[in-house]
């Protein structure tokens, strides 16, 4: 699969791993010091922390995930991204249906790609803003 050669391209990559259910091509777009928040706003830090929270993600059953760009703001060498994003999965018993606003900080590599730093897929919390 590809890898991010630009900024938004990120996302684009980031579904196709996840369409895969490639949690190693997921990680690969992750620095090793990078960090991915849960809903509770709580820190996962590093490659086997990351691996957890998508994996857990990963074991839906029956997941499909979207994501699309809404806003990128962009330096020579870092970028702030904001995504929409919905997560549709479970059965009969259990349906599983989640939309969010993530905020995500990427930076640009040595090699031209570029790697998630700070993964925040839930964003700002309701009850957080003003």
């Amino acid at each position: 699969m590809d890898t991010a050669v630009n900024p938004q391209q990120i996302q684009k990559v980031f579904g196709e791993y996840f369409a895969a259910a490639d949690i190693d091509g997921l990680l690969s777009l992750y620095r090793p010091d990078a960090i991915f928040t849960d809903p509770t706003g709580q820190p996962h830090v590093g490659d086997a922390a990351i691996r957890a929270q998508l994996q857990s993600l990963l074991d839906i059953p029956n997941v499909s995930f979207e994501l699309r760009n809404t806003h990128s703001f962009i330096t020579d060498r870092v970028a702030l991204l904001h995504g929409a994003w919905k997560i549709r999965g479970g059965d009969a018993e259990n349906e599983i249906a989640m939309n969010g606003t993530s905020i995500e900080v990427v930076e640009k590599q040595q090699d031209g790609t570029w790697l998630y730093v700070i993964d925040n897929p839930f964003g700002i919390a309701p009850e957080d803003a003003p």
